[in-house]
């Protein structure tokens, strides 16, 4: 995974970021990046996330998210909520996901999250 952040790099994003790359974790824990709002932009090269947790990225400086990788399968509740200069989101369509939890997209510059259900 690599984040982009603004100025020097938050400690907590150096230890979170050590920790998902260093094991063999599929889910970006509950909590894990909320309220670092040096964090501009994210980018998966952790191909096997299937989860990204209960307000995990919430808070955060977060203009863009990229493609989703195709193992993702849930969102959970408020994962981006409050991500107020979030305004571009890349499509769920090549995933596997299952559910987007409450408010996962609450309070950015989205207008509108589409998930395509497969038949």
């Amino acid at each position: 995974m690599q984040i982009t952040y603004r100025g020097d790099e938050p400690d907590a994003v150096k230890d979170n970021i050590s920790s998902l790359i260093s094991s063999s974790n599929t889910k970006i824990e509950d909590f894990t990046f909320k309220g670092i709002q040096q964090i501009t932009a994210l980018a998966w090269d952790i191909s096997e996330i299937s989860m990204i947790g209960v307000a995990a990225f919430s808070l955060t400086g977060a203009t863009t998210v990229p493609e989703f990788p195709r193992s993702l399968t849930d969102v959970d509740d408020n994962a981006f909520e409050g991500c107020e200069a979030l305004e571009s989101l890349s499509s769920f369509e090549k995933t596997k996901v299952r559910r987007i939890g409450d408010c996962s997209f609450a309070e950015t510059k989205l207008e509108e999250v589409v998930v395509f259900r497969r038949r």
